[in-house]
């Protein structure tokens, strides 16, 4: 699907994600999400990359207490692939969104120029 907002997020926050996904959709965004646009036997990982590379309007990216608290994440491949575009637009460009779905704190990833994930509003 071309021309959408990739929902990054942990699966324990599933349920929120839910909810949001619903909200844009009702509001006429067109969304790419894992459970949904990845088909059986695709390359995932190739997938998931051409999702944001090439075809993401937005890549919104879900935190929460519970997704912070993990070890390990894939979230975080999919963030560094979307710092990566985020780096190649225009200052000022809306593109990156991070939301908190509860109290916690938004990964302090280095977007360059002096700027950080969680220097976005």
């Amino acid at each position: 699907m071309a021309g959408h907002a990739f929902l990054s997020y942990a699966r324990e926050d599933k349920a929120h994600v839910d909810q949001l996904q619903h909200s844009l959709e009702a509001g006429g965004i067109p969304i790419w999400r894992d459970i949904r646009d990845l088909q059986p036997g695709q390359d995932w990982k190739l997938s998931i990359r051409r999702a944001i590379d090439q075809d993401a309007l937005a890549f919104v990216a879900c935190f929460s207490r519970a997704s912070q608290a993990k070890p390990r994440s894939y979230q975080n491949e999919e963030l560094l692939l979307a710092i990566e575009q985020f780096r190649q637009r225009p200052p000022g460009r809306l593109w990156l969104i991070p939301v908190r779905f509860d109290d916690c704190d938004v990964p302090d990833f280095d977007l360059g120029a002096g700027r950080t994930l969680a220097s976005l509003h």
